[in-house]
C-alpha cells in the first residue's frame, strides 16, 4: 500500500485541482486559456502539431468549452497534415461505444474536408 506523508496530500491536491481546471498558475509558461487561442491561430493556418494541441485541447475541455465534434475535425486536420500522433485519439473517439456518434463523426469530417479546401483567389 502507498502511503503519501500528510504534508504532501495538500501540496498533491492543490496541484490536482490547478491541473484538472486548467487554469492553476505555471511557473514555466502561459496557462491554458492564455496558450489556446494562439494555437487555434497556428491551427487555422494549418501547423499540424497547433492542430494536434488544439483537439486536445478540446477534447479534454483544458484551456476551453469541452467539444468533442470540434476535437475530431483538429484531430483529421491535424492527420492529414502529417501529425500521424492524431490517429490514436480519432480511433478512441470513434469506436463503437466511443465518445462520438456517428453523425458527430459525419460533421466533423465535412468540417474538415472544408477546412481543407484550398481558398479561391
Amino acid at each position: 500500500m502507498l502511503v503519501i506523508a500528510p504534508k504532501y496530500v495538500a501540496l498533491l491536491t492543490l496541484a490536482a485541482l490547478a491541473f484538472a481546471c486548467g487554469n492553476g498558475p505555471s511557473p514555466d509558461g502561459p496557462t491554458a486559456q492564455e496558450e489556446f487561442p494562439k494555437l487555434m491561430e497556428k491551427a487555422k493556418a494549418g501547423d499540424a502539431k497547433a492542430q494536434f494541441q488544439v483537439g486536445g485541447m478540446l477534447k479534454s475541455g483544458d484551456g476551453c468549452t469541452r467539444d468533442l465534434t470540434e476535437a475530431y475535425m483538429w484531430y483529421l486536420a491535424a492527420k492529414a497534415n502529417g501529425e500521424d500522433a492524431a490517429a490514436g485519439p480519432m480511433i478512441k473517439m470513434m469506436e463503437e461505444g466511443g465518445e462520438l456518434t456517428p453523425e458527430q463523426i459525419k460533421s466533423a469530417t465535412d468540417k474538415a474536408a472544408a477546412l481543407s479546401k484550398p481558398k479561391a483567389k
